[in-house]
């Protein structure tokens, strides 16, 4: 449903209207369940970082597929994530690189002076309104 509503909207676009999908990584596009399973499903920070940073996540095939959709509609896609910035930023990018979906407009991850206290919600609302602000229409968030 996904695909076919990106490549429907893409065709309905206004001339000059920049649009974008907004997609998260993990358990969207990244599946982190190889090292969920090695750890017994247990969260543990220092070892999930260096999961991340092995840039080994294989693709969630599905929605690599609606990544795939958008940039061949010439959608932009932006990344919107948790990962913490600027430690997981490189890693994050090589894996997204080896599991076809390198080519996006943005890569944001969480700053590492990110207000405490402030929730994953406000932090990913406060950033597709900065997208809006510098002109894109964002017709699609997954994740």
């Amino acid at each position: 449903q996904a695909r076919a509503y990106i490549r429907g909207r893409a065709v309905s676009a206004r001339p000059g209207e920049r649009l974008a999908i907004v997609l998260d990584i993990d358990e969207t596009v990244l599946s982190n369940l190889p090292h969920m399973r090695a750890h017994d499903f247990g969260y543990i920070p220092p070892l999930f970082e260096e999961w991340v940073k092995t840039a080994k996540a294989p693709a969630i095939a599905p929605v690599r597929e609606v990544y795939r959709e958008a940039r061949a509609a010439g959608v932009a896609v932006l990344f919107l994530t948790g990962r913490q910035a600027p430690g997981e930023t490189a890693a994050t990018a090589e894996n997204l690189r080896t599991e076809g979906m390198g080519d996006y407009a943005a890569l944001v991850l969480k700053p590492a002076d990110a207000p405490r206290g402030q929730t994953a919600l406000e932090r990913k609302t406060a950033q597709r309104a900065a997208w809006v602000a510098e002109g894109w229409t964002i017709i699609a968030t997954i994740g």
